[in-house]
């Protein structure tokens, strides 16, 4: 076999061997808001890893740190479910600074916001949030106007018929 051959099949074979790699690691964002509304702490393990090697991913730091918020309900004690609680916050708020504008993120903030313990106090964002997922609704892609259109059902901060295309 000649030099080039080898040299094309060795490229060929990285190819294939890379995409399964990146495949079994990359970010599908249907699933992750599946598991972010699921019950499952092992689901929200494996997204977090799979987050941890997601590489260029916009708003990583958004995601995991709503998913924390999330998977800190399910801790054992109080300090470990404040701590997490904390951590998650921490990185949702900071990307929400820096996008202030993002709906994506709003929308994030709004599902966990609506489901945060009282005692957390972190409520204070869900009317602001939610005017701007209504105005900037027809921005977003398909997939993710279905997702926050899903969420409608269960809300009472969101209103179907503001939420336009």
């Amino acid at each position: 076999m000649s030099i080039f051959r080898r040299l094309i099949v060795g490229i060929v074979l990285l190819c294939v061997l890379g995409s399964y790699v990146v495949g079994q690691a990359s970010f599908n964002k249907l699933a992750y808001y599946e598991v972010l509304s699921g019950p499952r702490v092992q689901d929200m393990q494996k997204m977090l890893n799979t987050l941890g090697a997601s590489k260029g991913l916009t708003h990583k730091d958004a995601y995991r740190g709503a998913l924390l918020m999330k998977q800190a309900d399910f801790e054992k004690t109080v300090g470990a479910k404040l701590k997490m609680f904390k951590q998650g916050r921490a990185l949702l708020e900071a990307a929400i600074a820096g996008h202030p504008q993002e709906v994506e993120l709003r929308f994030l903030r709004l599902t966990v916001q609506e489901h945060a313990p009282a005692i957390l106090k972190y409520n204070k964002n869900i009317d602001e949030d939610a005017k701007v997922i209504s105005s900037g609704f027809s921005s977003l892609d398909r997939s993710m106007q279905s997702i926050i259109m899903d969420y409608a059902d269960q809300t009472k901060q969101l209103n179907k018929a503001e939420l336009r295309p």
